[in-house]
């Protein structure tokens, strides 16, 4: 099963989930096959490794799916990646609008801004 003629990662495979005709590889060939030997019931075993092996014909529209497919994938990542850091940013800013009311800021306000008209949320005197 794990001969050097083996799928790759983004091969199609047939029969890779029970559940699933076919599909991409996302993983080792031998790591799958690794699992359901350790993990799958005995009895189901044979079967399964029968069944999971490389698509060998061509199919156009799959090809051109799968295309599509990464492109989302690589759009999703990077959509994804640029959400994490605005909430990093957010987490960020939450952790600076707690420093600056923090006492210390307050006191040193008092000491280098003397008769500041600073009421808290203006210098106007508006609330």
């Amino acid at each position: 099963m794990t001969a050097p003629s083996s799928p790759r990662v983004g091969d199609l495979v047939w029969h890779v989930h029970h559940n699933v005709l076919c599909e991409p590889l996302t993983e080792p060939f031998r790591t799958r096959v690794a699992y359901i030997k350790r993990e799958k019931p005995a009895s189901e075993v044979p079967t399964r490794l029968r069944l999971m092996k490389p698509m060998r014909g061509k199919l156009p529209e799959l090809v051109e799916a799968i295309a599509e497919s990464d492109k989302a994938r690589a759009e999703w990542v990077k959509a994804y990646a640029e959400w994490e850091a605005y909430a990093e940013l957010v987490k960020a800013y939450a952790e600076l609008a707690k420093a600056l009311r923090h006492p210390s800021v307050f006191a040193l306000h008092a000491k280098e801004c003397p008769n500041c008209s600073w009421n808290g949320t203006s210098i106007f005197g508006e609330k």
